[in-house]
């Protein structure tokens, strides 16, 4: 049929009934139309029934499923990926949202390179008070077509973000969801795929990602995250895939040490350094790291330059290019 849908959008939910009213409604204003939109809800206890019954009623597209109990995230993605049938699927959390013209760009990659398994577009990750965090995507040397070799390379620390991929439904044969991770499941789920099939990435942005207090990725602890990223090196038998995943998590571990000093929890800070050196090696940067976050415990001043420094560097060289020329997303909040 002409107008059966080519693409399901899977949303799962828990209790975030005004948010999600804004991630639906930002897949039915999709350029392209061939597509449904299938709402699992958590067994929520919430006004979140009734607003998709609504939207139910409006538009024949919208699909709702309640499950009787909580199944947990990782549970009920997977009773979600079970249920699709489309030749094409994504998946979208219900605090984030998909631009206009999110499917019809990821689609054009399909058009050009059939046999590929997904299709990525940018995705602009901001704050609570549209502040530009992140465009990860950005950050590729290339974009279009990319070979598994050089995903294994690019993919490691700037992984593209779900919400703004298109799957061909095919690597659900293949692809399982890994409960053994806590917060990196979905960087699993794209390495999977992306370690035997060539992939399409566009740079134009289609997506929106919100951090924000209540979101998922805000309270994953530094440890959690280390033990996925373990956890993904130890699956990896690719040398440039292992390496890449290697130096992400040195980063990430750096990174932890400026965010505990940032939130003065200055022994945890100390004590990841600490772990860095040993694990990793002693280098300039842990020796900064490690100096500041000692010092740090008994002079207010150390603290102080420890974030002149950090604000130059990020906010000045990055963040504020990410804001002059992403900022504008911020109006579909």
């Amino acid at each position: 049929m002409k107008d059966a849908p080519l693409i399901t959008t899977i949303i799962t939910t828990y209790r975030r009934p005004h948010l999600l009213k804004r991630a639906v409604q930002s897949v039915l204003n999709q350029t392209y139309p061939h597509f449904q939109v299938c709402v699992y809800d958590n067994a929520s206890n919430d006004e979140t029934q009734q607003i998709m019954e609504e939207f139910v009623k409006r538009d024949s597209r919208v699909k709702y499923h309640r499950h009787p109990e909580n199944l947990g995230m990782m549970g009920n993605y997977a009773y979600s990926f079970a249920q699709v049938k489309t030749p094409y699927f994504s998946f979208l959390s219900d605090d984030d949202l998909v631009l206009p013209w999110f499917y019809e760009t990821a689609l054009k990659g399909f058009e050009q390179h059939p046999h590929i398994a997904f299709s990525a577009c940018s995705v602009v990750i901001l704050d609570q008070k549209g502040r530009v965090i992140d465009v990860p995507l950005s950050r590729w040397r290339k974009e279009g077509y990319i070979e598994p070799q050089e995903a294994m390379v690019h993919m490691p620390g700037i992984f593209p973000v779900p919400n703004g991929v298109l799957f061909h439904s095919r690597v659900l044969k293949k692809t399982v969801i890994d409960r053994a991770y806590v917060a990196l499941w979905d960087c699993d789920f794209l390495l999977q795929i992306a370690m035997r099939e060539p992939i399409y990435l566009s740079k134009k942005p289609c997506a929106v990602f919100l951090r924000h207090e209540n979101s998922f990725s805000a309270h994953q602890q530094f440890e959690t995250v280390r033990k996925d990223i373990c956890l993904l090196i130890n699956k990896t038998t690719d040398t440039q895939a292992h390496q890449a995943l290697t130096e992400w998590l040195k980063k990430t571990t750096l990174w932890s040490v400026s965010y505990q000093i940032r939130d003065k929890n200055y022994r945890e800070a100390y004590r990841v350094a600490r772990l860095f050196v040993k694990t990793h090696g002693f280098t300039l940067k842990a020796a900064v790291c490690l100096i500041f976050a000692k010092i740090s415990m008994h002079l207010p001043f150390a603290r102080s330059a420890f974030f002149i420094l950090q604000r130059v560097h990020h906010r000045y060289k990055k963040k504020h290019l990410l804001q002059r020329e992403y900022g504008e997303f911020a109006q579909w909040l």
